[in-house]
Parts: structure tokens; C-alpha cells; sequence
């Protein structure tokens, strides 16, 4: 059965912040929530996710959490 590669809701005028749990996603390698309108912290999960290679966030109003959420690069 083929795997979902990419999800993308970029441009789509969503807004209000991310879930808490969004670090626990098991998702798609490839993420864009890309030029919308989210605000609060990026939840620091998502700097963990092993199978995410790719996780897009510009163009919103996201700031790091206090805990930090850091870029995994390689």
C-alpha cells in the first residue's frame, strides 16, 4: 500500500496555534503548514520527529518554545 510522502496546507488562511501533541505526529516525511496565519510557540516536539525530513513553517507568526525547538539538519 503506498505511504502519503508529503502534506501540504500551505496558503490556506488557517490560524490559531499548534497542537502541543503535534510532536507526536507520525506523518508524512515532508510537511508544509507554510504562509498561513499560526501564532504561539512551535512546539518543541517537532524538533524530535525521526521521520520528518522536511517540515516547512514560514510566513506565520510562530515563535520557539521556552524549552526550544531546534532544527535537525543531515
Amino acid at each position: 500500500m503506498p505511504s502519503l510522502q508529503e502534506f501540504s496546507i500551505a496558503n490556506k488562511d488557517f490560524h490559531g496555534q499548534l497542537p502541543t501533541d503535534a510532536g507526536a505526529l507520525a506523518g508524512p516525511p515532508a510537511l508544509s503548514l507554510a504562509s498561513n496565519s499560526f501564532t504561539g510557540h512551535v512546539p518543541p516536539g517537532i524538533g524530535r520527529l525521526t521521520a520528518m525530513e522536511s517540515l516547512e513553517l514560514s510566513n506565520n507568526k510562530l515563535t520557539a518554545s521556552d524549552s526550544g525547538a531546534h532544527a535537525r539538519t543531515g
